[in-house]
């Protein structure tokens, strides 16, 4: 999740810049850096909360059993005991559903500890993405 997270940075400068600011400007120190601290940094929270919807935790999608006797679905007849699954990333990367899903601009929970994790990260470090021709 922190190198998902990392990547979208690191390929969004504009959202770099915005939320190594927030951080810089928000502690002195990695003493600082608490749960309740990273809390108030929202723009962070956004982006680990995008990466999430980008880089989901779960690698697979979740199944979905058809019950006894067959089911209809968007019109179709499916017999029973058929089993289906879909990615995450197909979810989570549709239009319908996302205005830009290809962009960070998330909302939402972030997992509670990457806050921390991001925050040390960028308090002390300035990171680059180099893309290498082989």
């Amino acid at each position: 999740m922190l190198s998902g997270v990392t990547y979208l940075l690191l390929t969004n400068p504009d959202a770099y810049k915005k939320v190594a600011h927030e951080v810089r400007t928000s502690f002195k120190s990695e003493d600082e850096i608490t749960l309740t601290s990273v809390s108030r940094l929202t723009y962070m929270l956004a982006c680990l909360t995008e990466a999430m919807r980008s880089y989901p935790p779960v690698p697979f999608g979740m199944p979905r059993f058809v019950p006894k006797g067959g089911a209809k679905v968007s019109g179709e007849f499916i017999p029973e005991d058929v089993s289906r699954r879909a990615s995450f990333h197909s979810y989570t990367h549709k239009l319908i559903f996302y205005a830009r899903p290809w962009s960070l601009c998330g909302t939402g929970p972030p997992i509670i500890i990457l806050p921390i994790g991001l925050s040390l990260l960028l308090i002390s470090l300035n990171v680059s993405l180099v893309i290498q021709n082989t």
